[in-house]
């Protein structure tokens, strides 16, 4: 027997000499690949979920006007923006990034913003805070805002004999020195009805026994951003420690029961859990925990949340070609020098300069550029007051909320075609004019989706509507005749192309004045359209100008 009890000694003995040794591999791995990564475009192979749940609740219970829309998310395309700059380590951090590219941040928020950032311009304090990050991970399967706003929805009802069952394998090993048949048995009876136990209690979790582990592990990386903040951040930290004092209320043990699927830990906690069934004792007293802090938790993931963001965003910044602190102004006006779209190189985006002071009416061809600097102009407004971020050499604005009405579909589900969809878009917009909140409005065609003398008449009237105190317009439009309908409300710009026998030629340059030129039949030589076709549109062209 003690040569039995000594085997099993060293086997335990080597195996957390194993673990230490890979460990320490581990880390110069993930610290080398922190470095590569850093200020370049986030690549990944992790297919998200639910992204949006932390948003979808916290805005349940802060609405404000103010914050993007889901109509405009979709118009900006700003799932690829956040895709981007999403270079989070954690889940924590994702799920707060999305919020945050949808929320404003005053004055003071975006100076604590700054002064993160500022403060990881140290490589050393950057890669020592990443790596905590990273050990948290991004986990599949869990929902932590769920825990956040209803942990109530977590409770495990019944199981009253759990904790005879997790210490029968202990009550066992007496036996081996008076009973060792007994003792055997008794163990591997144990041991069998434990794994079985968690096994089944973890399907019937479905997931929340996970969220629990992944929220006790982020207070353990509280705890390690806590001690990492003292010396920089001597209030973050204090606030991180109080925070995470939750811990003493839940257990010690936190640390061993929720390690991160990408720690070398896992494995072995997760073999200790099926044969002691701890992870489930402590699963019970974490929910009563939770449910009585609701507050507290929400704040934590807000704090590790925005260091994780800010991280991310600073390395967004690093990757650009051009970017700049946004200047916030009194009046409803956007200035900005070397303006690029955020999604585009340098090489695929051509910068413009724009002074917007009062509502513009951009015409010209397709392709010619309206929609992607209307584009780029609405997501730098956005990025400023979210990010404090703008790609532009510089870039001056106020303030105020960002509405679109752009890429309008039909919906079949709801029975609504193209244009009803227009209107309800259109009819957010308006909603918003003579109220209290100034906004920044952007409509790429304003509704197309009908003829066009009706579509001339509705979309003067709209844009008439929007040109009033309270309200910036940037509008793109093919129907020239609004230029002239709203002359001394809205200042013309345009884009246009040049059509030659060489081919089809862009410069993507704003210019002054409305578009003068129409280049859609030429386009259609241009493209090899059979000459006929060609012809009878030129004659029809003609006939209706007379």
């Amino acid at each position: 027997m003690t040569f039995q009890i000594t085997l099993l000694g060293i086997l335990f003995a080597a195996m957390f000499l194993w673990f230490a040794v890979d460990s320490g591999r581990g880390k110069k791995k993930q610290l080398q690949m922190l470095q590569r990564q850093f200020g370049a475009v986030p690549h990944s192979d992790y297919k998200r979920t639910g992204i949006s749940r932390y948003w979808e609740r916290w805005q349940q219970e802060h609405p404000d006007p103010g914050l993007v829309d889901e109509r405009s998310w979709d118009d900006l395309g700003m799932e690829d923006l956040f895709d981007r700059i999403n270079g989070c380590r954690s889940l924590i951090g994702e799920e707060y990034l999305y919020a945050l590219l949808h929320r404003r941040l005053d004055a003071e928020q975006q100076r604590r913003q700054e002064e993160l950032m500022e403060g990881m311009q140290d490589e050393s304090f950057r890669l020592r805070l990443q790596l905590v990050l990273l050990r948290l991970g991004k986990r599949t399967g869990i929902d932590p805002s769920r825990l956040l706003f209803e942990p109530e929805d977590f409770a495990l009802e019944g199981e009253r004999f759990l904790p005879f069952f997790a210490v029968l394998p202990l009550v066992s090993i007496p036996f081996f020195f008076f009973l060792p048949s007994f003792g055997s048995l008794l163990l591997i009876g144990a041991l069998c009805h434990n794994i079985w136990r968690y096994l089944r209690i973890q399907k019937k979790l479905e997931g929340r026994l996970e969220t629990i582990s992944y929220q006790l592990a982020v207070f353990a990386a509280a705890r390690r951003l806590e001690k990492l903040l003292e010396q920089r951040f001597p209030a973050r930290a204090k606030e991180l420690g109080r925070l995470a004092a939750l811990t003493h209320r839940i257990g010690k043990t936190v640390v061993l029961l929720a390690p991160s699927p990408q720690s070398n830990e896992y494995m072995l906690v997760q073999l200790i859990g099926m044969l002691t069934l701890f992870p489930i004792l402590r699963y019970r007293s974490a929910v009563r925990v939770f449910c009585a802090a609701r507050e507290q938790t929400q704040a934590l993931f807000e704090q590790i949340g925005e260091l994780d963001a800010a991280q991310a965003i600073l390395s967004y910044r690093c990757s650009l070609p051009v970017w700049a602190h946004p200047e916030f102004g009194t009046e409803l006006e956007i200035h900005a020098k070397g303006l690029l779209h955020p999604l585009l190189t340098e090489s695929d985006c051509v910068p413009n300069d724009a002074a917007i002071e009062r509502g513009w009416l951009l015409t010209g061809s397709n392709a010619s550029g309206k929609s992607t600097f209307i584009k780029a102009v609405a997501l730098n407004a956005i990025l400023a007051q979210n990010l404090n971020t703008c790609t532009a050499a510089s870039f001056t604005l106020c303030r105020a909320a960002v509405i679109t009405s752009m890429a309008a579909r039909d919906d079949l589900a709801a029975g609504e075609s193209y244009f009803v969809a227009e209107i309800k878009s259109m009819r957010r917009v308006v909603a918003l004019v003579g109220g209290p909140l100034p906004f920044y409005c952007f409509i790429d065609e304003v509704l197309k989706g009908t003829n066009t003398a009706e579509r001339i008449a509705a979309s003067c009237a709209v844009l008439r509507y929007l040109s009033r105190p309270g309200c910036l317009c940037v509008a793109a439009t093919h129907d020239l005749e609004l230029t002239e309908l709203l002359a001394g409300l809205y200042e013309n710009r345009h884009f246009s192309e040049e059509v030659s026998d060489r081919g089809v030629t862009f410069d993507y340059k704003l210019k002054m004045g409305p578009c003068r030129t129409t280049n859609a039949i030429r386009l259609l030589g241009y493209y090899d359209f059979p000459p006929e076709l060609v012809a009878q549109a030129q004659a029809g062209m003609k006939n209706n100008t007379k």
